[in-house]
């Protein structure tokens, strides 16, 4: 019978996800990994293999843990869609607020910095991001069946430009401590296609 594990495992999967959510892959050590989770270079490997391996299992837990979430929360849900929509994107920086900018998203961090030069790791961010778009897609079209948003508005288009637009603005968060920017940026976005509340 195998002996039980001395430590929980997604509390180590949350460390190394900061960790990599802040630094990136690549700048991302070994060392700073056994720092971050408090394991042991054997534990580590045994329990998560190596670096690669483990960050394809923080890119399932990121999606687990803060994606599937703030969809189910913000796009999922039936509140009045627009405002849904509008606060989705806002909470994103909203630690803004505070100063200091953001971190913005482990899944868009990953695609800028490692593009698809791993077909693995680019299905799993590829995955993550069409959920959101999906979301997106979800409200647009409630919004429309409630008038909110014109008739003409392909909601499947609208959904894959404000996507789009969410992940320029997740990019600008990393470089301004001004919230109010971004939410206008965000204001912005919605006008230009056809999603501003009436």
């Amino acid at each position: 019978m195998g002996r039980a594990r001395a430590f929980d495992e997604r509390e180590a999967l949350d460390a190394a996800m900061l960790l990599f959510w802040h630094q990136g892959f690549r700048a991302t050590s070994l060392k700073d990994l056994e720092d971050a989770t408090q394991l042991k270079p054997g534990s580590l490997y045994n329990a998560f293999g190596n670096k690669r391996a483990l960050f394809l299992r923080v890119i399932d837990h990121y999606v687990e843990r803060v994606i599937t979430a703030r969809v189910q929360h913000y796009l999922e849900c039936d509140g009045p869609p627009l405002e849904e929509l509008r606060e989705f994107i806002t909470s994103a920086f909203v630690h803004v607020s505070k100063g200091t900018p953001s971190p913005a998203c482990l899944l868009l961090n990953t695609a800028v910095e490692l593009g698809m030069e791993d077909a693995e790791i680019h299905l799993r961010v590829a995955a993550g991001m069409r959920m959101v778009e999906r979301g997106m897609q979800r409200q647009i079209t409630r919004a429309q069946a409630l008038g909110e948003v014109d008739a003409c508005v392909d909601p499947q288009a609208a959904a894959r430009g404000l996507a789009v637009a969410f992940q320029g603005i997740l990019v600008a968060s990393r470089m301004t401590s001004r919230r109010a920017a971004l939410v206008e940026l965000t204001d912005q976005a919605m006008g230009q296609l056809g999603l501003s509340p009436n």
